[in-house]
């Protein structure tokens, strides 16, 4: 019975002697491993860059919003003033939360006499997280 044993694995031996040491076998080489682990994580990194920078920019048409909403509303309290509380509004500040230090927006007021019974209005928005301007109205407005 020993003997069939070592025969047969002789036999099988021999089969697979003339063939490459890899036909028959199913799998990847280390080599194959490592540069489908190259290629992967270079196109993983691309699109990590790319989720970042729209996240990013998510967060700043976020901002941009808020900001604008924020003018729109002063300018709205503004043209509620009556026209003489106008001229003495000129280089005031406003924020969007009682305390400066916790403001995210600032708007400064300009306003000066064009005419007679005409002053011109405009109202710059500042984000004080970045200190850049966002956006700037104008307007003008007559004695009633």
């Amino acid at each position: 019975m020993g003997v069939s044993r070592a025969s047969g694995l002789s036999r099988r031996w021999r089969r697979g002697a003339g063939r490459c040491a890899r036909a028959g076998k199913r799998g990847l080489t280390l080599l194959e491993m490592s540069i489908a682990m190259a290629v992967l994580a270079v196109v993983l990194s691309g699109v990590a860059m790319g989720l970042g920078a729209s996240l990013r920019a998510v967060e700043g048409a976020r901002r941009v919003t808020g900001g604008s909403a924020y003018l729109e509303t002063v300018m709205q309290n503004v043209a509620a003033q009556p026209y003489d509380n106008l001229l003495p509004m000129n280089g005031n500040q406003l924020f969007d939360q009682p305390l400066p230090a916790d403001s995210n927006y600032r708007v400064d007021l300009t306003i000066f006499a064009v005419d007679i019974d005409l002053v011109q209005i405009d109202a710059q928005l500042v984000d004080l997280r970045t200190g850049r301007p966002v956006g700037t109205v104008t307007t003008q407005r007559c004695r009633r």
